[in-house]
C-alpha cells in the first residue's frame, strides 16, 4: 500500500510539474506575441490617405526627368547614380522600380477590395488609357511637328500612327525618321511610354491570380513573389517576340510588382520599422558596386513602402486628392526633347530645372482636365454595379 500511494503521490506530482510547465509555455508566447503587437506593421492604419503615397510617387516622377536629363542632352555617363554604381543602375531605373512596387501594393488592394474582374478593369483603364492616348496623340499632333517632323506628310504615314496604336495594344515603341534628328536620341518622341505595356501586363497577371481565389492564400502569392524573383535571377534577355519586343525588362519589373503585392498581402505581418529600413537601406548601399543580383528586389520594396505609408508630410497637403505624378510622367520626355531640340539646352541641369516645372504643369492640366474625371465615372459606376 506503501508503494502504490507513492506512486500515485508521484504521478500526481508529475502531473502538476507538466500543467505548470504548460501554463508557463502559454505565458512565454502571449509574452511574445504582446511584444510583437507593440511593433507597428504595415497594416495597423488599414489604407488610410494619411500616407505619402502621392508625394512619392511626384517625387519618383521627378526623379525621371532628373535621370533623362542627362543621356537627352548627350550625357548620359555624367548622370550621378550611373556614374555612382559604376554603370549599374540609374537613377531613372530606381525610379521605375520604385513605380512599380508601389503598384504592386496598390493594384493588389484594388483587386481584393474590388466588385470582380469587370469593376477591376474598369478602373484600371480608366485610370491609364485615357491619359495614355492623350499624351500619344499629342506626341503625334503637336511634339512631332515642333520636333522636325514635316506637316501634314507626316501624318500620311502608317509608321507615324503605329505609334499610337502599337503602345495601347502591348507593342513596342519605335524611333520615327524626320523627328528631333539633331538631339542625342532620334526619332523618340516618348521615351517614358516602353513602362506603360509592362504596367497592364502586371495588371493582367493580378487578374488571373485574383480569379484563381489565390489571393485568400498568403503563401501563394508568397510563392508568385520567389517566382518572380527567380524569373529575375535567370534573366532571358536573348527572348525577342516579334510584336512584343525584347524580354529584357520584364523580370526586373515583375520581381518589384509582386515584392510590393507580397507586401500587401502580408501588411499586418510585416514590422514597420525604422531599424529594419536603416539595415535595408545600408546593405543596398553598400552594394552599389557589385552585381545587384536578388539583394535589390528583396530589400529595396521595404525601403519603398515604408516610406510611402508613414505619414503625409505636412509640406505636401496641398497635394491631398491630386495625382499629378502619371501627367508628369507621360509629357516630361517630349518637353525635354523639345528643349533639346529648339531651345538648345544641352546643359543636364537646366534641362532639368526647366523641364521639371513645365511638366508638373503638364501633369496638372492632365489631372484636372482628364484623368479625376475618368475615375470619378469609373467609381460611379462601380457604385450603381453595387
Amino acid at each position: 500500500m506503501v508503494k502504490v500511494g507513492t506512486f500515485l503521490f508521484s504521478l500526481r506530482a508529475l502531473s502538476v510539474s507538466r500543467t505548470t510547465a504548460y501554463q508557463g509555455m502559454i505565458d512565454i508566447k502571449d509574452r511574445v506575441r504582446n511584444v510583437f503587437r507593440l511593433r507597428k506593421t504595415f497594416g495597423d492604419d488599414g489604407l488610410s490617405r494619411e500616407n505619402n503615397l502621392d508625394v512619392v510617387r511626384l517625387i519618383l516622377a521627378i526623379s525621371v526627368i532628373v535621370s533623362h536629363a542627362f543621356p537627352l542632352t548627350g550625357n548620359e555617363n555624367s548622370e550621378p547614380v550611373f556614374a555612382f554604381t559604376s554603370g549599374r543602375v540609374d537613377i531613372g531605373k530606381l525610379a521605375v522600380d520604385a513605380f512599380f512596387v508601389i503598384s504592386g501594393f496598390l493594384i493588389s488592394n484594388s483587386w481584393i477590395r474590388g466588385r470582380g474582374w469587370w469593376d477591376f478593369w474598369r478602373k484600371r483603364g480608366a485610370r491609364i488609357y485615357p491619359a495614355f492616348l492623350a499624351a500619344l496623340l499629342l506626341s503625334i499632333l503637336v511634339v512631332a511637328p515642333l520636333g522636325g517632323a514635316e506637316f501634314p506628310v507626316f501624318l500620311s504615314k502608317w509608321d507615324t500612327w503605329q505609334q499610337v496604336l502599337c503602345p495601347l495594344l502591348f507593342g513596342e515603341i519605335n524611333t520615327l525618321q524626320g523627328v528631333f534628328e539633331t538631339n542625342s536620341k532620334p526619332g523618340i518622341l516618348n521615351g517614358s511610354l516602353w513602362t506603360i505595356r509592362f504596367e497592364v501586363f502586371c495588371y493582367l497577371l493580378v487578374a488571373v491570380i485574383g480569379l484563381l481565389g489565390f489571393f485568400k492564400h498568403r503563401m501563394v502569392v508568397f510563392c508568385t513573389y520567389i517566382c518572380a524573383l527567380l524569373f529575375y535571377r535567370f534573366n532571358p534577355q536573348a527572348i525577342v517576340l516579334s510584336y512584343f519586343g525584347s524580354l529584357y525588362e520584364l523580370p526586373r519589373l515583375l520581381a518589384y510588382f509582386f515584392g510590393g503585392a507580397a507586401i500587401y498581402i502580408w501588411r499586418h505581418r510585416i514590422p514597420r520599422s525604422i531599424a529594419l529600413f536603416s539595415c535595408c537601406a545600408a546593405l543596398l548601399y553598400l552594394s552599389r558596386g557589385h552585381s545587384i543580383g536578388l539583394l535589390w528586389p528583396l530589400l529595396f520594396p521595404y525601403c519603398v513602402m515604408y516610406l510611402g505609408l508613414s505619414r503625409k508630410l505636412s509640406a505636401f497637403a496641398v497635394l491631398a486628392g491630386i495625382d499629378i505624378s502619371y501627367g508628369v510622367y507621360l509629357y516630361a520626355w517630349p518637353i525635354q526633347q523639345l528643349l533639346v531640340g529648339r531651345f538648345q539646352m544641352l546643359s543636364p541641369i537646366v534641362n532639368a530645372i526647366v523641364a521639371i516645372p513645365l511638366s508638373c504643369f503638364a501633369g496638372f492640366l492632365s489631372w484636372h482636365s482628364l484623368e479625376k474625371h475618368f475615375l470619378k465615372m469609373a467609381k460611379n459606376g462601380s457604385n450603381l454595379s453595387a
